[in-house]
Formats: structure tokens, C-alpha cells, sequence
């Protein structure tokens, strides 16, 4: 059974989607950070700070309507499971941004760009899916393009930490470890939520 509602009904949804628009914010801000001069860095990761703080502004805010309204497009259940999907991935990327702070790195190989890449196009479906979600209409590509980019990921993680190990001392190796961890993670976030979406798929359609 699909849903037809009234606009106003879909505030949740609404929400949901400016959420997920943060995101990609955010990943335009951390792609500045990759490549950042070291004075740089505490102004980008400061944006990244103010983001994550938007975002869980705007989780709250979708957790008040939810209290009070009486109609809804999705189980209340469903929509703060994925509100806290999409809090998680911004505070990981607000984590990468802050290691690269922390850690001053500089002068990065292109493995975090891949991974960034990755996050940038699974961050895209998932603002266009939460657009679609008082249909369900398509999700079943959205759920196959964010796994097989998670796939990708993984891949490109076990050859970064593998370049990293051939390049690096042990000190530095741990330093750049960190920032790649937190990268394949964040991936591993919106694998997550696409998973959720597809259970409310199968028991929604």
C-alpha cells in the first residue's frame, strides 16, 4: 500500500530531507579540508562544528512535531531511526574534519578523496530518497546504489591502510589511520540507514 498525503502532513519528511542536505554540505566542507593549508583547518573544521550542531537543531525539531502531530507519513518509529542515522554520519564527518585539525595533516594521497567521493554520491541518494519516502517510489535503487558504493569503500580502505603501512613510520601510520577509519565508518552510516529504508520497504509496499 503507498501513502497519498496532504502536503502539510509531510513536515517529518521535510525535515528529514534538510537534514540530509546538511550533508552535503558538510562534504563540500571536508573535500576543502583535504586539501587545506594548516591555518585554514580550524576555520573549516569550526564550520563542520556549526553543521553538526544544525543538524541535531533540526532532529529536535522533527522529534517535536512527531510529538505532536497526528498524522504522519511514516511510523514515528521509522522517522527518529532515521533522523539518528542522518545525526550520526554528520557527526562522523564532523570527527574526519576534526582529526585532520587535531592531527595536522597535510599533503593527503588520494585515497580520502576516493572515499569523499563515495560519501558525496551516497550522501546524494540518500537527500534524494528521503524526498521520496512519502511514496516509496525508486527506493529499491537507492538501497542497491548506497551498497554497492559501500562495497567501493570498503575496497578502498583495505588498499589505504595497506599504502599507509608501505609509506609511513608507526607514529604516522596511526595518524593517517585515524582519518581513513572515520571515513570508511561514515560509509558505513549511510549503508545503515539505507538498510532501514529498505526494511520499511518490505514492510510498507
Amino acid at each position: 500500500m503507498r501513502f497519498t498525503l496532504f502536503p502539510q502532513q509531510n513536515e517529518g519528511i521535510e525535515l528529514l530531507t534538510e537534514m540530509a542536505q546538511q550533508l552535503g554540505e558538510a562534504v563540500r566542507i571536508l573535500g576543502e579540508l583535504l586539501g587545506a593549508s594548516v591555518q585554514d583547518a580550524g576555520r573549516l573544521s569550526a564550520s563542520l562544528h556549526e553543521l553538526d550542531a544544525t543538524t541535531a537543531n533540526l532532529q529536535f525539531a522533527l522529534l517535536t512535531r512527531m510529538r505532536t502531530s497526528l498524522i504522519s507519513p511514516l511510523p514515528r518509529e521509522d522517522l527518529y531511526a532515521l533522523a539518528v542515522h542522518i545525526t550520526g554520519v554528520m557527526t562522523s564527518l564532523d570527527a574526519a574534519g576534526h582529526l585532520i585539525e587535531l592531527h595536522r595533516l597535510t599533503g593527503l594521497s588520494r585515497r580520502p578523496a576516493e572515499q569523499l567521493e563515495v560519501i558525496s554520491q551516497q550522501v546524494d541518494s540518500t537527500t534524494r530518497a528521503m524526498r521520496r519516502l512519502t511514496t516509496l517510489d525508486e527506493l529499491e535503487d537507492y538501497w542497491i546504489e548506497v551498497h554497492r558504493l559501500s562495497r567501493r569503500a570498503e575496497s578502498t580502505h583495505r588498499k589505504h591502510l595497506a599504502e599507509l603501512l608501505a609509506e609511513h613510520t608507526q607514529t604516522g601510520f596511526e595518524r593517517h589511520r585515524f582519518l581513513a577509519d572515520q571515513l570508511v565508518e561514515t560509509t558505513r552510516r549511510l549503508r545503515d540507514m539505507a538498510s532501514d529504508v529498505g526494511q520499511i520497504i518490505v514492510r510498507e509496499t
